[in-house]
């Protein structure tokens, strides 16, 4: 990419320098020929003016008087007057075809041709003009009858008019050439202003597509800053930058970075909150094992005083049977409560996994079977949804039964007044899943946040261990586990095992 820049940049200097050396050179072209117009062809017309007046001056004095001048002025007209007219019309002749050399596109433009032939022609007049003077002049040295020296003044005469007319229509003629070529260098002012105006025009266009292909094409780096400067306050976001160049490259590794450090970090965050939480649960557990281990010996020996109480009163026919009703009543709150220490330490001692590669849907289907009636009698209807394609997973299957079997019952007992329960596996972008879903009453938004939290419980004899005790199994096999509003009322508790473990 920095190569094409600095080519795209060369190619836009290398442009300004062409348009200012064509532009140049197309003035210094008109400088030229502006000069050459002021220097030669203005000259001309005056020399060719002159050259008229030098004729007046010549048909002067050969007609002066009405009659013949002699010899000697005659001669001294060839050795003056007549020179000067040849010498500007040479001169002119021979500018002109310098004019027409030098700057052969005014010829279109003007009479330059015609101009040069008959200047040509005007030469040669001069040249017979210069040829009847002198033998003018040698018919009255020679003492020549008057009728013959009569006809050649007749004919010089007529001669020098001609000259005259052809001089007058010359200067006029040149006088339509200036003019003309003035016109021309007007016109080729133009011309090079609106040359100037388009090539200056077109480089500073192209100047622009290439600032702004430059512009577009440097783009990304300023979104790439601005991640940066993100990145340094914590927010992990990706640049969108499409571009297939250095800096696409250069995007593409930056947002694999952020990707990677986006995962590290909620790795280390996942890690951190896990940690915490295993330490919760490890405090709560030793908390739990020792409360259990002071009322399990307690409860075992006032269980073991009733019962001798109950044998001792029913030696005693005297007693009354409330009292019997009062003992058996204390027997059933000791059992419950020994239920729940044994519940407790249930919790407190989990035991390590001993994953084996297990089928899903079997350990599923086995729970229901054994636990069905029970679920039935208490008016619940139970219906599966079973993916037949799950592969085998990598779990404990006495452990994952357990945390299963929690689900159910706490589906089981959100239905009171009976319903339906379903429980359905399915796969998931490299996750088996199971789903228990309940038709009951639903949770708060409070609940939801605390229904894995020991001890928590929205029941009246509930110990709130059953949940956080499945969360503990599924965390174990690095799963997840949710809860979420169920799309016709009641719970949908999700377990997430990963395949990738099979």
């Amino acid at each position: 990419m920095p190569t094409k820049i600095f080519i795209a940049f060369t190619i836009v200097v290398l442009l300004f320098g062409a348009v200012l050396f064509f532009n140049v050179s197309r003035l210094g072209q008109q400088f030229d020929a502006t000069n050459i117009v002021n220097r030669s062809l203005v000259p001309v017309r005056l020399w060719l003016s002159e050259a008229e007046s030098e004729l007046r001056q010549l048909s002067l004095e050969v007609t002066k008087d009405g009659g013949v001048p002699g010899a000697e002025t005659l001669r001294g007209l060839v050795e003056t007057v007549l020179p000067r007219i040849e010498v500007r019309v040479a001169q002119s002749g021979r500018v002109l075809s310098q004019v027409a050399a030098s700057v052969p596109e005014l010829r279109p433009r003007s009479v330059l041709t015609g101009l040069e032939s008959r200047l040509g022609g005007l030469a040669s007049r001069t040249g017979q003009l210069r040829t009847e003077l002198i033998n003018l002049a040698n018919f009255f040295e020679t003492d020549a009858p008057p009728n013959e020296i009569a006809a050649a003044h007749t004919t010089l005469v007529a001669l020098l008019n001609q000259t005259k007319a052809q001089v007058g229509s010359l200067s006029r003629q040149s006088t339509a050439v200036v003019g003309g070529a003035l016109v021309w260098a007007g016109e080729q002012q133009r011309r090079n202003a609106l040359y100037i105006v388009l090539t200056t025009a077109g480089a500073m266009s192209l100047a622009l597509v290439v600032m702004w292909w430059t512009a577009l094409t440097l783009r990304p780096l300023t979104k790439l800053s601005e991640s940066v400067r993100k990145l340094q306050g914590g927010a992990y976001e990706t640049v969108d930058v499409t571009a297939r160049n250095e800096i696409g490259h250069l995007a593409s590794e930056f947002n694999q970075m952020v990707i990677a450090l986006r995962h590290g970090q909620e790795a280390l965050q996942n890690a951190h909150r896990q940690a915490i939480e295993a330490e919760r649960m490890a405090t709560i557990g030793r908390m739990t094992s020792q409360i259990t281990h002071e009322l399990r010996n307690p409860l075992s020996s006032i269980a073991l005083n009733i019962e001798l109480i109950q044998e001792e009163l029913r030696a005693d026919s005297g007693t009354s049977p409330e009292i019997f009703e009062g003992l058996s009543a204390m027997m059933r709150e000791i059992d419950q409560l020994t239920g729940i220490t044994a519940e407790y330490l249930e919790f407190a001692r989990l035991p390590q996994l001993d994953p084996d590669l297990e089928d899903l849907n079997a350990l599923v289907f086995s729970l229901l079977d054994f636990h069905g009636p029970d679920i039935a009698q208490q008016g619940v209807r139970v219906k599966t949804d079973l993916e037949p394609s799950l592969p085998p997973l990598l779990l404990d299957g006495a452990q994952l039964r357990r945390a299963i079997l929690n689900l159910i019952r706490n589906g089981v007992e959100a239905m009171p007044e009976g319903g339906e329960l379903v429980v359905r596996t399915r796969i998931d972008d490299g996750w088996g899943v199971i789903e228990v879903v309940d038709s009951g009453q639903g949770l708060t938004a409070d609940a939801k946040e605390q229904i894995f939290n020991p001890f928590f419980t929205t029941k009246p004899r509930g110990t709130g261990l059953g949940l956080p005790m499945t969360k503990q199994i599924v965390a174990q096999h690095g799963g997840e586990v949710h809860v979420r509003e169920g799309t016709a009322g009641g719970c949908v508790f999700e377990v997430r095992l990963p395949i990738s473990n099979a």
